[in-house]
């Protein structure tokens, strides 16, 4: 909304940090176009002309000395070489509050880093950060905010849809478990479509930002998926299989002879060979496998948790 405002109305995450939390005394920004000298012999007038780049300059001042956030965040970040590193910046003038403006800055970033240790007083730390790449206006989809589930944002009605294309920032300053992001619009704030998904956030604090052509309708909205830390897996297949294959065989064989002769020689013989054999085989072979497979559409195990801030500007 429009109107006045003070200094409990400052926003400035940097990379997923919230900088506030190191206690700022003062904040400030400059925004300006790349310019090269194009003046020629001959000339008699100085001219400049833009390149195309633009640089964000962002000044903080009077900071609590803390070697768990201002330190950890600045010392270890001023360039070395000169692939300087890219950051993401976010930071508005008008509160944490869905709907009100923002200003995101990504690109080749660099800074200045300066300590004061003063006699009877707390040490400050000073910054100058610069950014020479991408400078977007646009407006708070999400308020930094802490989520233990899943949630989706307040709707934000543009006034109007574009054509030009946008580019959306997400900043998650604490996470446990896996996070997704996705950035929704629609025409009539009833049907939605995916205008932006961010990738997966595994690991915080971090920063991502993405764009999109075409035409941004509308209305948009944030939704935000949160994973707990466990995605269990269990497959269940069972297969049995039983044979039996008995066999017995009986073979018994008997003879018997007998002769009479009227010599009062009476001889007889009777062989009686009786043979059995059996020959019984059972076989029982049994197997069983199992294999399962589970895949949960929300968190399964430990609880997850992310806290996050979605900001989008249209072009």
């Amino acid at each position: 909304m429009p109107g006045k405002f003070g200094s409990a109305s400052i926003l400035f995450l940097v990379d997923g940090y919230n900088v506030l939390a190191g206690k700022l005394a003062g904040l400030g920004f400059k925004q300006e176009a790349i310019h090269e000298p194009t003046m020629g012999l001959g000339d008699t007038v100085e001219a400049t002309t833009p390149v195309g780049l633009t640089k964000g300059t962002l000044t903080q001042t009077g900071g609590f000395f803390d070697t768990s956030l201002l330190h950890a965040m600045w010392a270890a970040a001023v360039p070395t070489s000169v692939q300087a590193a890219v950051r993401i910046l976010c930071f508005g003038w008008a509160g944490q509050t869905a709907g009100q403006p923002f200003t995101g800055l990504a690109g080749a970033y660099t800074e200045s880093y300066q300590v004061l240790g003063q006699v009877g007083k707390l040490t400050k730390a000073n910054a100058t950060h610069e950014v020479a790449g991408v400078v977007d206006h646009g407006i708070i989809l999400q308020p930094l905010t802490a989520f233990d589930g899943d949630f989706t944002s307040d709707v934000y009605d543009s006034g109007a849809a574009s054509a030009a294309g946008g580019a959306g920032y997400l900043q998650v300053q604490a996470s446990f478990g896996s996070f997704t992001g996705v950035i929704q619009d629609s025409s009539n704030a009833s049907v939605w479509t995916t205008l932006i998904t961010f990738s997966a956030v595994t690991a915080s604090p971090t920063a991502l930002r993405a764009t999109v052509s075409g035409t941004v309708k509308r209305y948009l909205r944030f939704v935000g998926t949160v994973w707990g830390n466990v995605s269990p897996s269990a497959s269940i297949s069972a297969s049995a299989s039983t044979s039996l294959s008995p066999s017995s065989s009986r073979s018994p064989s008997q003879s018997a002879s007998s002769s009479f002769s009227p010599s009062a020689s009476q001889s007889a013989s009777a062989s009686i060979s009786p043979s059995a054999s059996v020959s019984p085989s059972a076989s029982l072979s049994q197997s069983v496998s199992s294999s399962a497979s589970v895949s949960p559409s929300t968190a399964a195990g430990a609880q997850g948790q992310a806290t996050v801030f979605c900001g989008f500007a249209r072009y």
